[in-house]
């Protein structure tokens, strides 16, 4: 019983011994390089390569049961603001993708298997990379980078066998997942992952992105009290179709369930672990002492 009680224990918490004191420290200088890029003056040459150099790091700092790398979360934050004070920085991101796109679609229409291989898995790695980083980039600039792509069905008449074997996915489809996932107040879904409805989703998406397009709507992120229209601040205040301009909105108003932000999650893995197994440890010392005093 003891025995089971140690290895349970074990397994719970080997997550917090994944590193060693000298890799903690590695880890630590790791983050340091990065506060410092984070904290650095934006430069006026080579802006796309400082671009990516945030990106890959903001994704490195992201939040995780796994990622205890010491200061991830401030430096994260740090990351986080550094590229939303850029013009471009989702932009940036929606030009890969279309051009990896593009790249991909030439080498199939070309009828090249040693190209369209290579350039496929280019694709799916940009998409995966630029839709994942956006998600962490509330901006009206994402919004409408991302609010694009929710038209973009390229790659949505290849039969569904061939997509899963391929790992090709419709933008519109990938976009959608991270809108969702932007920390939009008053969403017309919630975050999104697998689910056998997207098409409804993804209509809901499309027409909520219309209103904000067409001016009719316009929006904020949670924890943010400004309103939003696709050119920045709304002088307006609060706009949604068929209700009042005049006054700001309240998540009570208007009928929002409360989400946390992203930087605010909390990811209680290795907490419920540790009670799970002080629990078990608890019920094995009772059991001990039965046994002990029915001796």
């Amino acid at each position: 019983m003891r025995v089971f009680l140690y290895i349970f224990l074990l397994a719970s918490s080997s997550s917090a011994w994944e590193y060693s004191e000298r890799e903690l420290a590695e880890q630590r200088a790791t983050v340091e390089s990065w506060e410092k890029l984070a904290t650095q003056a934006t430069p006026e040459e080579g802006i796309e390569e400082f671009i990516e150099k945030l990106g890959k790091a903001l994704m490195k700092t992201e939040p995780s049961t796994r990622n205890i790398r010491p200061g991830r979360e401030k430096v994260h934050i740090l990351l986080r603001d550094k590229l939303l004070s850029i013009p471009g920085h989702a932009e940036y991101y929606r030009d890969k993708i279309n051009s990896s796109r593009l790249a991909m679609e030439e080498a199939r229409a070309a009828n090249s298997p040693t190209l369209y291989g290579p350039a496929l898995t280019v694709m799916v790695r940009e998409q995966a990379w630029g839709f994942k980083t956006l998600e962490y980039l509330p901006s009206p600039e994402t919004v409408r980078v991302l609010g694009e792509f929710l038209s973009d069905d390229r790659g949505a008449e290849i039969p569904i066998e061939v997509r899963i074997d391929t790992w090709e996915t419709p933008n519109n489809t990938l976009a959608m997942k991270a809108i969702s996932r932007l920390g939009i107040a008053n969403p017309p879904t919630p975050p999104i992952r697998v689910s056998e409805d997207m098409d409804r989703k993804l209509e809901a998406w499309q027409q909520w992105y219309a209103e904000v397009k067409s001016g009719r709507r316009t929006f904020r992120f949670i924890g943010d009290p400004v309103d939003y229209d696709l050119r920045g601040s709304s002088k307006r205040g609060a706009v949604e179709p068929n209700t009042s301009r005049s006054g700001k909105r309240t998540n009570a108003e208007a009928g929002q369930t409360e989400i946390q932000p992203y930087a605010e999650r909390k990811f209680p893995g290795l907490v419920i672990g540790y009670v799970m197994g002080g629990l078990f440890l608890v019920a094995g010392f009772f059991v001990y002492l039965k046994k002990r005093t029915a001796r």
